[in-house]
């Protein structure tokens, strides 16, 4: 597959919007090749953050959403990309916020920023857990709404509560993990390197290349 520089793909994005908009190109095919040019921008303006030299090894591609208070509930969250780029001197991170109904551009537009962190900085990884609190609170609320109302609800309050009380199971029981960079040093402007969704493959072959990168300088 032909590498394309940033621009063409940020193109590429822009024409496969305006065909959706058209009704030219059906849901399915418009997300699956949005996926892929979206990747392919981050990697795109990966190579052009590389050094004379430089080597890409391996990436790792994560999607956060986040729901803000003053965000309608009836809209799609904004959600947040990262990818994580490991080259042969250090670890690459590009972060941007894609919103819903226009296209990821990778630029100041999305508020993407691009840090690292060398490999010879790199002091371990620690491995951390954290309960889903939103997913619990979330739980909780729709149980304990059916639970008020199951006279109004007599059909819908009992699955409700059902799916109440399994998203608050879920949340306290399956734990958010993630896998944080140590540094030697102060950490990257945009804060530690944390490597979520750790147990997906593209994770799980990061961490061990980082691990056979960081041990010997312990």
């Amino acid at each position: 597959m032909t590498e394309l520089d940033s621009g063409s793909v940020r193109r590429k994005l822009e024409e496969l919007y305006a065909r959706h908009a058209a009704k030219d190109l059906p849901e399915r095919p418009f997300r699956r090749a949005l996926t892929e040019y979206s990747y392919r921008l981050y990697r795109a303006v990966a190579r052009e953050a590389l050094k004379p030299g430089e080597t890409l090894l391996h990436e790792h591609h994560i999607m956060q959403s986040h729901m803000w208070w003053s965000q309608s509930f009836l809209k799609d969250p904004n959600q947040e990309l990262i990818s994580l780029f490991l080259t042969d001197r250090r670890l690459l991170r590009i972060r941007s916020l894609m919103v819903p109904g226009r296209p990821i551009s990778c630029d100041a537009a999305d508020e993407t920023t691009v840090d690292s962190l060398y490999l010879d900085r790199m002091r371990g990884l620690r491995v951390h857990r954290q309960i889903r609190t939103g997913e619990v609170l979330v739980g909780a609320v729709m149980a304990g709404g059916a639970f008020v109302f199951q006279t109004w609800l007599e059909i819908t309050g009992p699955v409700l509560m059902g799916l109440g009380a399994l998203g608050a199971l879920h949340g306290l029981l399956w734990p958010m993990r993630w896998v944080e960079v140590e540094a030697s040093t102060a950490p990257p402007p945009q804060g530690p390197m944390r490597i979520y969704a750790s147990r997906r493959k593209s994770g799980r072959t990061l961490v061990r290349l980082l691990r056979e990168r960081i041990r010997p300088a312990t």
